[in-house]
């Protein structure tokens, strides 16, 4: 009789055990299959991004014009989009940022989209009404695009998972922004 209410006893326990060990990894799978759902539609709106860009294909009649290649543009563009309120602190930062682009202004341009903001008086911040960070059903808060006018196409499309606020990531763009100078 003691032995079966000890076997009861571990059976009990092992169906709990079990049960929760199920949980938590289906838990894993789901969060797991969200994070691999999310990079597919980062890809996406990357491609999205890029063809928008490639084909000049926006509701922005005045990105046009700093788009195209003249003899006095520098050959690449950074293009930094932003859909609605961003923290002071990422703007700041965003601003040192271009600073640091405008130090190369003979090799590199900037210009800035906030979409959902209202038309700035600074020439190189253009505004859109459109929601072009909003893709399938993740809201993006910020894109940055590196645009080649002499072939006219993205060369890339970045999301920073960290605002600009970090020194990381003003020193890696620093070094980017040194290799194209130098290409």
């Amino acid at each position: 009789m003691m032995f079966k209410k000890i076997l009861f006893s571990v059976f009990s326990v092992l169906f709990v055990l079990t049960a929760v060990i199920a949980f938590v990894y289906g838990n894993q799978l789901s969060i797991v299959k969200e994070m691999v759902y999310k990079e597919m539609a980062i890809q996406e709106l990357s491609v999205k991004l890029s063809d928008l860009f490639n084909r000049q294909d926006l509701d922005l009649e005045d990105i046009k014009p700093l788009l195209q290649a003249g003899r006095e543009k520098p050959r690449f563009v950074f293009i930094y989009v932003t859909f609605g309120w961003t923290c002071p602190a990422c703007r700041e930062s965003m601003t040192e940022f271009a600073k640091e682009i405008n130090r190369y202004r003979k090799y590199v341009d900037y210009i800035e989209v906030r979409c959902g903001e209202m038309p700035s008086e600074n020439r190189s911040v253009l505004s859109c009404e459109s929601n072009i960070l909003l893709w399938k059903k993740y809201q993006l808060r910020e894109a940055l695009i590196v645009y080649d006018r002499h072939s006219q196409q993205v060369l890339s499309v970045h999301f920073p998972d960290q605002p600009f606020q970090s020194i990381d990531y003003t020193l890696l763009w620093r070094s980017y922004i040194k290799t194209l100078v130098t290409q």
